[in-house]
């Protein structure tokens, strides 16, 4: 489900051009107890891109050589309006830090939803997949914009790994969207999985 070209060299890291998932999947998925068993451990109806429903067209992407475990990634969508590169734009940023037993990570996205015109139909010109597969927040897909912030950590001890993450979404309106109030999701959970053998 990605198609991507890129470019990469061990002093400044790797540059993705294409179709393909944001920082915050790619750094944050990993600490999220949906990481072990997906679908399960994750957000009701995707709100926060969690499972990773959305992927990006036209994106750029850069991701850092690891620096004393610590990694970093940004991306940038322009949107596919002609003389309107910003209607339609995705932009996305995450830090990662793994050491030893532990890693946390952190990110932020942010997808315009396109013009008014086609918003919530399969015409959209968003350069991100629609969000908008489960009854939880199909209402907002006339949305204007979605900000997204995730945070996530785990910790292993011998056989067993712990951990937990946090999100925070915000579906903003505009005059032209069937809803008329920022509609705001706060997700948090925890986990616990143990390893019974080795891989």
């Amino acid at each position: 489900r990605q198609a991507f070209v890129g470019l990469s060299g061990p002093g400044w890291g790797t540059v993705t051009l294409g179709r393909q998932y944001d920082p915050v999947v790619v750094l944050v998925q990993p600490v999220q107890g949906d990481n072990y068993l997906g679908g399960i451990f994750t957000s009701p109806g995707d709100v926060d891109n969690a499972d990773n429903s959305a992927r990006f067209n036209n994106a750029v992407k850069w991701a850092s050589p690891t620096w004393g475990g610590l990694t970093a990634e940004a991306m940038y969508a322009a949107g596919g309006v002609a003389g309107s590169t910003s209607n339609g734009q995705s932009y996305a940023a995450a830090l990662a830090y793994n050491t030893g037993p532990l890693a946390l990570a952190a990110g932020y996205l942010h997808i315009d939803n396109g013009t008014a015109s086609v918003r919530g139909t399969t015409s959209s010109t968003s350069t991100s997949d629609s969000l908008f597969n489960s009854n939880v927040n199909l209402h907002y897909a006339t949305a204007k914009s979605i900000d997204i912030a995730r945070i996530g950590g785990n910790y292993q001890i011998g056989a067993v790994t712990v951990g937990a993450y946090g999100s925070f979404s915000d579906y903003k309106p505009d005059a032209s969207s069937a809803f008329t109030t920022s509609e705001k999701y706060k997700v948090g959970s925890a986990y616990a999985v143990w390893q019974v053998s080795a891989p």
